[in-house]
């Protein structure tokens, strides 16, 4: 039967530069999870990468043997073979996989960004052909997770590393101090929201078509935020004599040169300490990753007519909760009401109808 494994590097096992090496290593055509699939030793491999690990989702019929040997085989080509990276299998890579996408696993705890960075993993690993079934469980399960978890846990919304650029800045600034943010990506527009919210600080976002912008407002500004996502610095700052803020959350960093600026990095970042959340919400989030976990073991454990069933009926409720309400938008609510009975009557018919044929 195939199972699943988890092997990765988190915050707390290695630094930034390398997680962003042990990526960069598997990047290639020819990398360790290429050359597992290619011989049949994984069914299937999904990469996930957040700011504060690299994670391998690996799915074979001897899960933890695949897993062993994708450990091997990346720090094997690492200068620094002093360091681990953790494994995890069957039930417990599970359950770790539902705590990373919730946030649990953080140090900003809950970070909702978390999540949708593990769905773009499995993304790109269907766009590469790289899935396998158990992979798309997992996929799903993610899914359900991260759509749960909206309703149980709504303070997440405020917590991320951009939250932890904030306490910084406030702590080592002045009221109205100038800050600008350079990258306009996920983070980059997740940190400018955070500072405007905050409502003491001057800031402007920049990226890379106005450069020449950026670096002429950094000759003034009291401090700047680099967020672009380089697989290298390439970024030089203009010189300053007074010491200026510069925090640079790339992974890898950013910033190649910053003569007579201050520098911190994510690493800087990571090992200020984790931000909390409330307790009932940490205890519902907690809850919700064992029941989802515990979902996906039964899932995979199934025989194959009951986990095409499932996946049949995971697609149906997520068209009826998510996709029919877009749809829907913008009619009157007795059509609404009327087209959703309807549709649901289908949908219902159809998994009766394929129970009977399966």
């Amino acid at each position: 039967m195939v199972s699943v494994a988890v092997v990765g590097m988190d915050f707390r096992e290695g630094p930034t530069a390398m997680r962003a090496a042990l990526v960069a290593l598997d990047a290639s055509s020819d990398g360790p999870s290429a050359e597992l699939l290619s011989t049949g030793a994984a069914k299937g491999i999904a990469r996930l990468e957040t700011c504060s690990r690299c994670e391998w989702v690996v799915s074979a019929e001897q899960a933890q043997w695949a897993a062993e040997l994708l450990r091997s085989a990346l720090m094997s080509r690492l200068e620094d073979t002093g360091r681990r990276m953790h494994l995890k299998v069957g039930p417990a890579a599970a359950h770790y996989l539902m705590r990373v996408a919730a946030g649990l696993e953080s140090v900003a705890e809950g970070e909702p960004a978390v999540g949708r960075q593990v769905l773009r993993g499995f993304e790109r690993a269907h766009a590469t052909k790289s899935t396998d079934k158990t992979l798309n469980a997992c996929w799903r399960a993610v899914g359900s997770l991260i759509h749960r978890r909206r309703t149980i846990a709504p303070s997440t919304a405020a917590v991320g590393v951009h939250a932890l650029v904030g306490n910084v800045l406030e702590a080592q600034l002045p009221s109205a101090a100038q800050v600008h943010v350079f990258g306009q990506g996920q983070i980059g527009k997740a940190v400018a929201r955070s500072l405007s919210a905050r409502r003491r600080f001057t800031s402007k976002a920049f990226n890379r078509q106005t450069l020449d912008g950026f670096r002429d407002a950094a000759k003034t500004a009291e401090a700047v935020v680099i967020c672009s996502g380089a697989d290298q610095a390439w970024l030089t700052l203009p010189a300053r004599d007074d010491g200026p803020l510069c925090i640079d959350i790339g992974s890898p960093e950013q910033v190649s040169a910053a003569p007579g600026w201050q520098r911190l990095a994510l690493d800087d970042l990571l090992s200020k300490g984790a931000l909390q959340l409330p307790d009932e919400e940490r205890e519902a989030l907690e809850q919700l990753c064992t029941q989802t976990g515990e979902a996906l073991l039964k899932e995979l454990s199934a025989p194959a007519r009951a986990r095409a069933l499932e996946a049949i009926d995971a697609e149906r409720r997520d068209f009826l909760d998510v996709t029919l309400p877009r749809l829907l938008a913008g009619l009157p609510v007795k059509e609404q009401k009327r087209l959703r009975a309807s549709i649901a009557s289908f949908t219902h018919s159809v998994i009766k109808r394929t129970r009977s044929e399966l």
